[in-house]
């Protein structure tokens, strides 16, 4: 065996630090994730529970059918983005409320006899409002 060249021993010394860097640093991503999946689980967990922990029952985004709308001051939204009425001026700007339109939209569209998927889109021309719309039967249906 020959000797190593001072060279060579700061070469393995900053690979090894730069091994050990790199293993604490995926240890914390790890861990960083794991919490993340906690935080979720927990709370899925308490909105399956009756009432949710919440005044108002859990609302399922219709734009995006993954979140669930959100409603503070008066506003309603989902974190995709999708949605974001202002319904305080009003005075609608509640998760009851955003149940009851989409429900009255989605059986106003069964009343026709369609049974196929409807698409909601917002629009903000003159004030904020949501649109059901259909490609298989033609339905435009207001829904704030």
């Amino acid at each position: 065996m020959r000797p190593l060249t001072l060279a060579e021993g700061t070469h393995d010394h900053t690979e090894a630090t730069l091994l050990a860097e790199y293993e604490a640093s995926l240890a914390f991503e790890e861990d960083a994730i794991a919490a993340a999946v906690h935080d979720q689980e927990v709370w899925e967990a308490s909105a399956a529970e009756p009432g949710g922990g919440e005044s108002e029952p859990p609302v399922p985004c219709p734009v995006c059918h993954r979140r669930r709308l959100l409603a503070s001051r008066g506003v309603v939204f989902c974190g995709c983005g999708g949605i974001r009425l202002d319904l305080a001026t009003q005075g609608t700007g509640t998760l009851a409320f955003a149940a009851q339109r989409l429900a009255a939209a989605w059986d106003e569209h069964a009343g026709r006899g369609c049974n196929a998927q409807l698409v909601f889109r917002q629009q903000s021309v003159g004030g904020d409002s949501l649109w059901a719309s259909c490609a298989s039967c033609g339905a435009l249906i207001a829904v704030f």
